[in-house]
């Protein structure tokens, strides 16, 4: 069954964009919904969209609405917990539906 969550970034060296996008492909293997429920479907972001960090020089944000099962989503969420560990940035996913 799908579900949806909320990936949260803040003060990621922008460097590693490439890994968190390698990561989602890697690990969030199932069929993405078309839209998140109450979405228009044309206003649906169908990438990353980061954004400059107010929180340090050359860092990048990011706030992504993302579908999959609870073992992808669980198991993507270890995956950024030890990338923001490692690499000194903030992430978290939050389950919202």
């Amino acid at each position: 069954m799908q579900r949806i969550a909320v990936l949260h970034v803040s003060g990621m060296p922008r460097a590693y964009r490439p890994r968190v996008e390698q990561a989602m492909l890697d690990v969030i293997t199932s069929e993405p919904m078309s839209a998140a429920p109450g979405a228009d479907v044309l206003d649906a972001t169908w990438c990353t969209r980061w954004q400059r960090s107010g929180v340090a020089v050359g860092a990048v944000d990011c706030r992504q609405v993302l579908s999959g099962t609870d073992e992808e989503l669980d198991i993507f969420s270890g995956v950024m917990s030890l990338m923001a560990g490692e690499y000194g940035f903030q992430a978290y996913v939050e389950l919202v539906g």
